[in-house]
């Protein structure tokens, strides 16, 4: 073994050494466990033969680690049909071209109305828009397959699981549908009030009405379980982390219910003059009201954090790691550190303003009010790109998955941006 001379040889570079005889793979992969960029595996393919076959066999078994560490949202969200290896080349090739603004762009016309809700399971697009109809699209070559009327008032609320499509209305129902034949399951129509969120937890849907209540339902046979009523009115947000359902209401109360045993687990009540929106993240919760957050102890109820640097609306809300991300109508988004409540970057966002926001591993992404779409290197907060997507409206939903970056408008529209390696230049 031999060992190059480490004079002024930075202490975050790895020192280059070379092996002439084999070692044991206990060795070798000690090495690895010890390492966690793209750049130190290259480093260390040149040492020998044995460590360049290692890294490139997709046996090796680093690579998913390393998967998870670079690409934390596409990694969990994508079939993994791809070897690993492959895999990371594919999402790291996936980003470029994101950070590069090369795409292939596909506008799907027939939705007339805000597009207010998207989703997506592989390549096949659920949305709904204020005309109370569900469409369902081949996002691959933008075809139309089906149109879905039944809906009497706008679609609040929509989610895909497996073959079903669930959607809620201010008309009180909630409807599922075949996602394949594009025809309606059953109704239910128990709630007594606008149906304004539901969440599905394994083969349960959860929904919450201005009728105070929150129904658990049978996904398979539509069968009513339970109707929880707790000290809230209306039932206007709804979270789900494993089995803890999170409620949030008008009378500024959030509350805590087991899904097993379908009990209350408490309440926080009074958190802040009628927040809109709310948030939780391992013991925090986060409250939105108008241009300013306030950040809480869960179990205390103890305020932690009032950020309030914002000087217009909040229009959005995105948490990633141990940040949060706010944007404004002032024209800035903001990116907080959770714990101590200390802003980290304020991005400048004019001559517009952002109205939506998605983040994707490193990247933040944001539907501004111009009909535009701009990308931001989430550390460091360049401003990457800034693509015109909507000209005759702006995003009144956004998703980004598998690659794509889809946008639903206020003119009835919905951009595809195809970021994918076989991506033709927009």
């Amino acid at each position: 073994m031999a060992i190059q001379p480490a004079n002024n040889t930075p202490t975050n570079q790895l020192l280059f050494v070379s092996f002439s005889v084999p070692i044991s793979i206990d060795v070798v992969y000690e090495f690895f466990k010890h390492i966690n960029r793209l750049s130190d595996f290259c480093s260390l393919s040149l040492v020998s033969h044995q460590f360049n076959r290692l890294i490139c066999s997709d046996a090796f078994p680093f690579w998913q680690p390393l998967l998870i560490s670079r690409f934390p949202s596409s990694f969990q969200s994508i079939p993994h049909t791809l070897p690993p290896k492959l895999l990371y080349k594919h999402l790291k090739c996936t980003e470029n071209n994101m950070r590069d603004g090369i795409f292939h762009k596909t506008t799907l016309i027939g939705q007339p109305g805000d597009v207010r809700n998207l989703c997506l399971k592989n390549n096949t697009l659920v949305s709904s828009s204020r005309d109370r109809t569900i469409k369902i699209w081949d996002i691959e070559s933008g075809k139309l397959l089906h149109s879905m009327n039944g809906h009497q008032e706008f679609i609040s609320c929509l989610e895909i699981k497996d073959s079903k499509i669930v959607s809620g209305s201010r008309d009180n129902t909630i409807k599922v549908w075949d996602l394949e034949k594009g025809t309606l399951l059953y109704s239910l129509e128990d709630h007594q009030d606008w149906v304004t969120c539901l969440k599905i937890k394994d083969n349960m849907i959860v929904s919450g009405s201005l009728d105070h209540t929150i129904k658990l339902w049978d996904l398979e046979s539509g069968k009513l379980l339970e109707s929880l009523q707790g000290d809230q009115r209306d039932i206007t947000q709804l979270k789900i982390d494993n089995d803890t359902l999170f409620s949030g209401s008008t009378n500024n109360t959030v509350m805590t219910w087991d899904l097993k045993s379908r009990k209350p687990i408490c309440s926080l009540s009074n958190i802040m003059s009628r927040f809109e929106f709310f948030e939780v993240k391992d013991n925090l919760l986060i409250c939105l009201s108008n241009h300013i957050i306030r950040i809480y102890d869960f179990e205390t109820g103890e305020p932690l954090h009032c950020l309030d640097k914002h000087e217009s609306t909040i229009r959005a809300l995105e948490i990633k790691d141990n940040m949060l991300i706010s944007a404004s109508a002032d024209g800035t988004i903001k990116i907080w550190d959770l714990q101590s409540g200390s802003e980290l970057h304020s991005l400048d966002t004019n001559p517009s303003y952002p109205v939506q926001i998605q983040v994707k591993d490193n990247l933040l992404i944001a539907g501004m009010k111009n009909g535009s779409i701009t990308i931001w290197d989430l550390q460091s907060g360049k401003q990457l790109n800034t693509f015109e997507v909507h000209p005759g409206g702006f995003s009144a939903s956004l998703k980004v998955e598998n690659g794509k970056i889809i946008s639903g408008s206020t003119d009835g529209t919905i951009a595809v941006l195809d970021f994918n390696a076989n991506a033709r230049p927009a």
